[in-house]
């Protein structure tokens, strides 16, 4: 919840629907908006390779967005997939802190990995 006022979000995408989710993170900082493009942050609660990458094509994540993706290790299924979107050129930065994941787009980076363990 920190990182919503660091990185200063106002548009937020869930493609996972979860009402409970959205209105924690309306409590928490009441001027997010939920339906304006381009994101700010992305949250998936298991990988979702697929969706991911029509968000990044349809020019519907900027240069600043933040992905977090949950449950990366819950299965082989959601590991594989996590495997497939950090190894793609639009993802620059990505942080794996075992149970999830957070993924940059940041052109103007290196491309680096990172494990921390929480």
């Amino acid at each position: 919840m920190k990182s919503i006022v660091y990185f200063q979000v106002k548009n937020v995408y869930l493609p996972s629907k979860s009402p409970t989710l959205k209105n924690t993170l309306q409590t928490i900082s009441p001027q997010l908006k939920f339906t304006e493009k381009p994101y700010d942050l992305v949250y998936f609660k298991n990988c979702q390779a697929d969706t991911l990458t029509q968000l990044i094509l349809s020019n519907e994540l900027h240069n600043d967005s933040m992905v977090l993706i949950d449950n990366i290790r819950q299965s082989r299924s959601n590991f594989e997939q996590w495997s497939k979107i950090i190894a793609s050129d639009d993802i620059v930065v990505s942080i794996d802190m075992y149970y999830c994941g957070v993924l940059f787009l940041r052109k103007e980076q290196l491309k680096e990995h990172f494990k921390i363990r929480i």
